[in-house]
């Protein structure tokens, strides 16, 4: 094996280098100055402009943590436009997240709604079609949004007004 002169790297080092290069949660204490909230308990990290790198803040007996959405083998799929609004099922089938534009909006937890997971698909595009061409339910969605998301929105996007 080949040895770089005056380095301290060792080939176990491969081994932490690839867990930290394929990590799936930090604490959130020690990123807190590193992200930012996109909905509700949604952050992602200021530096990265990649929308299928949003995190999720979970509570453990360890304290907070931040957890990849997304297993990146199997990542959301992704519409062919990223104009208008869209809702895609996360892997488990259990929330919905609502863009529009491409950028995250809101996170509806499926089991609130009453609709079983195994209806994720479904209920997805219903939304993403209802939000398409109903007014009175895109008005009713978005008045669901936290405020400060809602206004950031709204601000960004005049035509949701409406």
């Amino acid at each position: 094996m080949t040895r770089i002169v005056g380095s301290d790297f060792q080939p176990q080092d491969f081994d932490r280098l690839g867990d930290k290069l394929t990590r799936k949660s930090y604490r959130l204490e020690d990123v807190k100055d590193k992200i930012e909230k996109v909905a509700f308990d949604v952050v992602r990290f200021k530096e990265d402009d990649n929308l299928n790198n949003l995190w999720v803040v979970k509570s453990t007996d360890d304290g907070e943590v931040i957890v990849g959405m997304y297993d990146d083998a199997h990542p959301p799929e992704k519409k062919a436009s990223v104009k208008g609004w869209s809702a895609l099922p996360d892997n488990k089938g259990s929330e919905i997240y609502v863009y529009y534009n491409g950028e995250p909006l809101h996170r509806i937890v499926i089991s609130s709604v009453g609709v079983p997971n195994t209806e994720a698909s479904s209920l997805s595009k219903s939304i993403t079609r209802n939000l398409e061409k109903n007014a009175a339910y895109r008005k009713s969605f978005i008045a669901t949004i936290p405020l400060p998301t809602q206004q950031r929105f709204l601000n960004k996007y005049p035509e949701l007004k409406e």
